[in-house]
């Protein structure tokens, strides 16, 4: 039978939202559990957690606890292999960063990050050796974040195989917009 998998919610709030729709907990005790406001968690993705729930299919919190994400991002992938096979279930570290189109996209996107604080500004005062150290350590705070990015993305695709090694088919798997675009 079929799966509904969020990116908008974390591995860890697994129980707390199944305890919802299991009739464990109220929607308000599974609010506060999730900490889900109106302001992250729209009518929409309501909506799919209603119908799911009223229709028995299971929806798996699809992405990694940003705590988990934040290390990723400031200390790499070895700190995130280091922690206990517990902490270890709630993220999936990527065998590689992804490539292509993708990795484009998202550069793009960051590129007002790795042009921040260049010392490029007209009546600059820094040293052509300056400037391309604040370039290199640009580009490294935007490659950072692109290796956090890819711990998120790898965490939904292994919650998406877990769910098909579950037995279910389909997998919907629900994103924002920036994976969609």
């Amino acid at each position: 039978s079929a799966a509904l998998s969020m990116e908008f919610f974390e591995r860890d709030q697994q129980a707390a939202l199944d305890d919802y729709l299991r009739g464990v907990a109220s929607e308000d005790d599974f609010r506060k559990a999730t900490s889900r406001t109106t302001g992250n968690y729209p009518e929409g993705h309501r909506a799919l957690v209603e119908t799911a729930r009223r229709a028995g299919v299971p929806v798996y919190a699809a992405n990694a606890p940003n705590r988990y994400v934040r290390l990723s991002r400031l200390q790499g992938y070895d700190r995130l292999r280091e922690l206990s096979p517990e902490q270890r279930r709630l993220f999936a570290v990527p065998a590689a960063l992804s490539e292509g189109r993708y990795r484009d996209k998202f550069f793009e996107l960051m590129g007002g990050m790795a042009g921040h604080g260049s010392g490029n500004a007209e009546g600059s005062t820094l040293s052509e050796e300056e400037r391309e150290a604040k370039r290199r350590e640009a580009e490294e705070k935007v490659l950072s974040f692109f290796r956090s990015q890819n711990v998120w993305d790898a965490t939904m695709a292994d919650t998406i195989a877990r769910a098909l090694d579950d037995g279910r088919a389909p997998v919907v798997q629900i994103v924002g917009q920036f994976h969609t675009d």
